[in-house]
């Protein structure tokens, strides 16, 4: 597995090519009717035992390039995985134009937005109150747009991103907290309270109207939202993954459809040529169900688990 870490000299794509990461979700900066959200905590993953050996392996296997990196750091004083702080995308809808992203930085990003200029198809352009920068949307004919704020006193800055001028609005309105957001909600669509040490959440709401889903598939038809966290926890790396169904025979279905699936993984890993490893994290995953709402539940120490991977890796060149 050949790893690139892309830097670019401008600031339309350096941004979207960050290395995905936040601090804990602030529900503050998301709106109230958002359908979905994805955040990823940087500094959490970069401090992970699990980051730090996998990088290490891949370093020792000569799969890492830092050349572009290399050159963001000389260029520009930006380090990724230092400067890049959060990352959070949320929507309203299925489609790109329904969706904002906030990539939360240090104040080292200042050094590109001089270069601006040089990006082809850079404008600034004006979007309601707000002076922004627009993009032709990496050659695809559709204008991105950008507005940086910088978060007074906290050598922050955030960054808000959109293919749609009123959703770029409307995500610069929450984050300055001229709108409501997703903490003040009464009743909504999303409840999302992430765990200590997780680096990774996914939730979704009515998930079978936002995605291109099969509609035979039993997971689709069954479940109404999910929630998925992945971390790290004292060298433990855990993920949780919460379905809730629209009633309880459905969410006895759901149980029944993802043990099923176990069943068939841990009859293969009974087969004398697959690595134990590979047994070791089919067992390490379980399954609650209670009321409407189904869990699944993984916890792994994060040596093991890069040792493992390792051996199934080396199963699958064989």
């Amino acid at each position: 597995m050949k790893i690139k870490l892309a830097a670019h000299a401008a600031l339309a794509t350096a941004l979207l090519a960050l290395p995905l990461a936040a601090d804990g979700l602030d529900k503050r900066q998301v709106a109230p009717d958002a359908r979905w959200v994805v955040h990823l905590d940087v500094q959490a993953i970069v401090g992970s035992t699990l980051f730090k050996m996998a990088l290490a392996a891949a370093e020792a296997e000569n799969e890492v390039d830092w050349g572009d990196l290399d050159e963001l750091r000389r260029e520009f004083g930006i380090d990724p995985f230092k400067d890049a702080l959060s990352v959070t995308l949320w929507g309203t809808g299925k489609s790109e134009r329904q969706a904002v992203v906030l990539v939360e930085t240090t104040s080292a990003i200042d050094a590109l937005l001089p270069r601006l200029t040089e990006v082809p198809g850079y404008r600034p352009v004006q979007v309601g109150a707000y002076a922004v920068h627009s993009f032709d949307g990496e050659g695809h004919g559709e204008r991105a747009f950008g507005y940086v704020h910088e978060r007074t006193g906290s050598g922050r800055r955030t960054i808000v991103l959109a293919h749609d001028k009123d959703m770029l609005v409307r995500g610069i309105d929450v984050v300055l907290g001229h709108a409501p957001n997703l903490a003040q909600a009464t009743n909504p669509g999303l409840r999302v309270t992430p765990e200590p040490g997780s680096f990774v959440l996914v939730a979704a709401d009515r998930i079978h109207e936002l995605a291109h889903m099969d509609p035979t598939s039993q997971v689709a038809r069954l479940a109404r939202s999910l929630v998925l966290e992945v971390g790290e926890d004292r060298e433990t790396v855990f993920a949780r993954l919460a379905i809730e169904a629209e009633d309880a025979e459905k969410a006895r279905q759901l149980t029944d459809v993802l043990r099923g699936a176990m069943a068939l993984a841990t009859l293969f890993t009974a087969n004398e040529n697959v690595p134990p490893g590979l047994a070791d994290l089919v067992h390490a995953v379980r399954f609650d169900a209670n009321g409407t709402v189904v869990r699944a539940d993984f916890r792994y120490n994060a040596r093991d688990l890069i040792e493992d991977l390792k051996e199934l890796e080396r199963y699958e060149d064989r």
